[in-house]
């Protein structure tokens, strides 16, 4: 089987580098890269194509020019985290948007499992 690749982009390396190891600690799960800014997101989206894109989204919007443009052989699926405060929720961004729940470091790898094999 092979693993879901799951881009991370977030503002800070801190933030994106829990993020990245939170998903990197799954054995099917693999962090292709990370993003710091909006323009890093873009370069490293088309050259990396990954399955998954997991985003600080109050921090770094998702660009437009490749919101509805697939970077493989199936559509980018995007996943949200909006925090504040210490209160954290996580959004599907991509196919469609939907409030997955609270963000947790376990809900975070069940909306990537969910989303890479939820049809597009």
């Amino acid at each position: 089987m092979s693993r879901i690749r799951v881009l991370v982009s977030a503002p800070s390396r801190v933030i994106s580098g829990a993020l990245a190891d939170a998903i990197a600690a799954q054995p099917d799960m693999e962090v292709v890269g990370q993003a710091l800014s909006s323009e890093d997101l873009t370069r490293t989206v088309a050259r990396i194509g990954p399955d998954i894109l997991v985003l600080d989204h109050r921090k770094i919007p998702a660009p437009v020019d490749w919101a509805s443009t697939p970077y493989s052989d199936r559509p980018l699926k995007v996943l949200a985290i909006v925090g504040e405060d210490g209160h954290g929720l996580i959004y599907e961004l991509r196919p469609c948007r939907a409030l997955l729940g609270e963000m947790s470091p376990p809900s975070l790898v069940e909306a990537i499992r969910s989303a890479s094999t939820a049809e597009a």
